[in-house]
């Protein structure tokens, strides 16, 4: 897997999650890799208002109504990522979550994908989400990559994609206060947005589908699997949100980009700070 021709690797780790620091090596190599030590939102279990109107806008708009401590440090954390890119001067960067799995095919030509990022001026491209295909045009069938269909229904995540250096610039400059998760705010961006239509690498937590690609019995310790739990937030009505978020009303609301390049619908949740 020539992946390293993509650019050098950022993997964002909570230094609490030894097992995953363990997982990345093995899947990457320590050679093309920085390590990102991710924002924990266990150091900020008890936010002060200012903290709260400096990194979540109000109000905070999520398709399902989802508002935690985790999804504010999950997007600071790439945004730290991002950053420590930007100062490196390199034209492309590849970002990852640590509970990646490859199941993407090992002899793709990633000299050539990068050769049609610079000829296209794609700005963003993601290796994978969550379902067994990433939908999208395809524009280039040899790789099968393309212009990739923004806000497909259970298909958000942000766990592994490359991005140009440009398109860092305008991430970073505009994340904050936080007005989506970070996956969503992604493909909110005005940014040129492809895909290798089949996925390169899966969350572990994707057991199954894993094994359905990878025709295996897989298993993976359980840090490194993490399902998604809400032990930081509690049911609040429709809403997961964390306890020191007072929600002060939500609304149903449609969001939609310009030049018909997508629409999706969720709530928009107004707090009380």
């Amino acid at each position: 897997m020539d992946l390293n021709k993509l650019g050098k690797f950022y993997v964002i780790n909570l230094d609490r999650f030894k097992e995953r620091r363990k997982h990345i090596s093995e899947i990457l190599g320590d050679e093309n890799l920085t390590i990102i030590n991710a924002i924990d939102n266990k150091d900020h279990r008890k936010p002060t208002k200012e903290w709260l109107k400096a990194h979540l806008n109000n109000p905070f708009s999520d398709p399902n109504g989802i508002c935690t401590l985790a999804v504010v440090c999950c997007a600071l954390s790439h945004k730290k990522a991002w950053d420590t890119f930007i100062e490196s001067g390199d034209e492309f960067g590849v970002f990852f979550e640590d509970d990646i799995v490859h199941v993407g095919d090992k002899n793709l030509d990633y000299g050539a994908v990068l050769e049609q990022l610079k000829y296209h001026s794609v700005d963003v491209l993601f290796l994978g989400k969550m379902k067994k295909t990433i939908r999208g045009r395809t524009d280039v069938p040899d790789l099968s990559m393309g212009k990739m269909n923004r806000f497909v229904k259970d298909d958000l995540a942000a766990h592994a994609y490359v991005l140009s250096r440009n398109a860092a610039i305008w991430l970073s400059k505009h994340l904050l206060p936080l007005k989506y998760p970070l996956d969503l705010y992604i493909e909110m961006s005005p940014l040129k947005i492809w895909c290798i239509h089949k996925p390169q690498f899966l969350q572990a937590k994707c057991l199954n589908l894993i094994n359905e690609i990878l025709d295996t019995q897989n298993t993976y310790p359980n840090e490194v699997i993490n399902k998604w739990t809400f032990e930081d937030g509690v049911p609040q009505e429709l809403f997961y949100l964390n306890k020191d978020f007072k929600l002060k009303s939500w609304e149903r609301a449609s969001y939609a980009l310009k030049r018909q390049q997508g629409a999706w619908k969720g709530y928009k949740l107004y707090f009380d700070f």
